[in-house]
């Protein structure tokens, strides 16, 4: 038997004068079926993505508050009063606004709509997945990004003075006239440089492709990378069965045509590793 049933969403918005916001829950809610319903999202990647000066912590913190009070008051709307020994009201702008007033901060609550459905369980599950569910399996893609392997090598330098030495390093291709980027290199006669690659990636294809990606810009340096040594920063899958994928595609980042060939630095060497580069550096002055 098909019902009333009311939703709204909740929006994060984080510049006030842009407007521009990013969904991170739904609410449904049926006074007539005593029926609440609502979740928040806590996975932060996407907002991080969109804002980077997000404090995501505060969000989460946010976000589990609200997860737990809608939990709280659905669990209430059998008795006489809610949790808080209030009537319960047929209004879903009311019931928000007893959870979550509405001001100037961030999170805004949308207009409230409405349908009907003999399923409420189901609209809910079709509503999350629309305005927030399909977008956070996107976001699954790349669980780690090359800044974050790049932070994780990088944290034993803690207290030392090793990354202000550390510079870019462009190099121009001879062959597509393109220029190829290493945001981590030191001279020391060569240039060390140093690569973080993320191949905890949800898809094969996805992992050959970044491989291929980077070795193909490799490739077209050629002569212009006689100074060159590459050292790739090798972030692990963090899925088993991709480990024959993530094999075959370090194969394909060391089977490039350079004067020197690349080398591979996985996570159980960082710490040997930045123990090595800090040596290089603190010993050795600083040169263009």
């Amino acid at each position: 038997m098909n019902t009333h049933y009311k939703y709204a969403l909740l929006r994060y918005r984080h510049d006030v004068v842009s407007g521009e916001a990013l969904n991170v829950g739904v609410v449904v809610y049926s006074l007539e079926q005593r029926y609440l319903r609502a979740k928040f999202t806590i996975k932060g990647t996407r907002l991080k993505s969109a804002f980077k000066d997000l404090d995501i912590t505060y969000y989460k913190e946010i976000a589990n508050f609200l997860n737990t009070s809608f939990d709280s008051r659905a669990g209430s709307l059998q008795d006489i009063v809610n949790d808080r020994g209030q009537e319960h009201t047929s209004s879903l702008s009311q019931l928000l606004q007893s959870i979550l007033p509405q001001d100037d901060s961030s999170l805004q609550w949308s207009d409230v709509r409405g349908g009907m459905h003999s399923d409420l369980n189901a609209v809910f599950e079709r509503l999350y997945s629309l305005y927030i569910g399909q977008y956070e399996e996107k976001a699954k893609d790349e669980h780690r990004k090359d800044s974050d392997i790049w932070q994780q090598a990088s944290s034993n330098w803690e207290g030392r003075r090793v990354v202000d030495r550390l510079m870019p390093k462009t190099v121009k291709s001879p062959i597509t006239g393109l220029d190829v980027t290493f945001e981590h290199t030191f001279k020391n006669g060569t240039w060390h440089c140093y690569q973080p690659i993320s191949f905890d990636l949800k898809k094969a294809d996805s992992i050959t492709g970044k491989a291929y990606k980077h070795a193909g810009g490799l490739n077209s340096l050629h002569d212009a990378a006689k100074e060159l040594k590459i050292y790739y920063l090798i972030g692990n899958s963090s899925d088993p069965d991709m480990s024959k994928v993530q094999n075959g595609a370090e194969k394909c980042l060391l089977d490039v045509n350079l004067p020197t060939k690349p080398q591979i630095i996985r996570e159980d060497e960082f710490v040997d590793w930045s123990r090595s580069v800090a040596k290089l550096v603190e010993t050795h002055p600083f040169s263009e």
